[in-house]
């Protein structure tokens, strides 16, 4: 068990060193974009005015890379637990950010994307980071977790995963809006991981805040710098990580193979519920007009708020005042249920 104290510095210094090294980083990332074609040109469906580089993902990964490797190797020389679950979401991070750029540079079809990104899900899983059971609990006390058969796990996990990727990825419509998403996201789970001194998701959460923290005075309106798909996968992947790991209230060891139990569904929900409530409603508009769930369109919730004569700034903001009040119902519920 690590002890309050050393949570507190791993987390500020988690933190500190994610945001810093991404905010250093940024010009290189601007400047790597320009170089390699890494250009977001605007057209009828974007809100911007000027080409601006999409690179912004790299800066991200660095921060978060840097300062999340740190501690791991903090973790396998002071304390007794596992690192394995912190280099699996390391390396599929790395993975799940070179689809995004790739899809920048050569724009993927949806399809190989889709299939590329079940692929990082199901490492995943074999790696433990799954969906075994849900906790219905929050909403209905006099029911307990419901345990799930291997296959409905897996595909679960992969679902959820992939559903969180592409529900950030779509958010990012307007300045700042999908890093402040990941943000308040992040803060919350960050608190969550303090009370329950969850060592492995207040590292997640602190190293996700740090970077999002970092990027956003580049990012926030006027931006700078656009993340591009490889930072909106990179952020959305992690944040399913995280809801998959900070949502969970059970760890169980098994030969070297952590995994988490009683998922909390109606948390993971509340804390991101922006983005999987655009997603669903997004994709059912789409299917109702007889369309392709990926035909890009104006039907997302910026879009809406926009048509009704909010500028962007201010819909960025109303959004993320919808978020934050959406996750201190999910935090306030879920203690008030302990």
């Amino acid at each position: 068990m690590v002890g309050f104290n050393i949570l507190i510095i791993v987390c500020l210094i988690n933190v500190f060193l994610a945001g810093f090294l991404c905010n250093s980083i940024i010009p290189v990332a601007n400047k790597i974009g320009i170089n390699y074609g890494l250009i977001d040109i605007p057209n009828k469906r974007k809100h911007k005015k000027i080409s601006l580089s999409r690179a912004g993902g790299l800066a991200l990964i660095f921060g978060f890379a840097v300062s999340l490797l740190i501690s791991i190797i903090f973790i396998f020389i002071y304390t007794q637990n596992s690192v394995s679950i912190l280099l699996t979401i390391l390396l599929c991070s790395i993975f799940i950010f070179i689809i995004g750029l790739i899809d920048d540079k050569n724009s993927i079809s949806p399809w190989p994307r889709l299939l590329c990104q079940f692929f990082i899900s199901a490492i995943m899983w074999s790696q433990g980071i799954r969906i075994n059971s849900i906790d219905f609990s929050f909403a209905f006390p006099g029911l307990n977790q419901f345990d799930l058969p291997v296959i409905l796990s897996f595909l679960i996990t992969l679902i959820w995963i992939t559903g969180t990727i592409n529900a950030l990825n779509w958010m990012d419509g307007l300045d700042g809006l999908a890093v402040g998403i990941t943000l308040i996201t992040a803060f919350s789970y960050l608190v969550k991981s303090f009370i329950v001194r969850d060592l492995y998701s207040l590292i997640l959460a602190s190293s996700i805040l740090g970077t999002s923290i970092g990027f956003i005075p580049s990012n926030y309106y006027p931006s700078k710098i656009l993340m591009g798909d490889c930072g909106s996968y990179f952020l959305g992947f992690n944040l399913a990580t995280l809801s998959i790991i900070g949502s969970s209230s059970k760890i169980i060891s098994n030969q070297n193979l952590i995994s988490f139990n009683q998922f909390n569904i109606f948390l993971a929900v509340f804390l991101m519920f922006i983005p999987l409530i655009d997603m669903k409603f997004v994709i059912l508009s789409r299917l109702l007009k007889r369309k392709s769930p990926f035909f890009p369109d104006n039907s997302h919730i910026h879009h809406k708020l926009l048509s009704f004569g909010i500028n962007q700034k201010q819909s960025v903001n109303l959004i993320y005042i919808f978020s934050l009040f959406f996750s201190i119902i999910g935090f306030s519920l879920f203690f008030l249920m302990q």
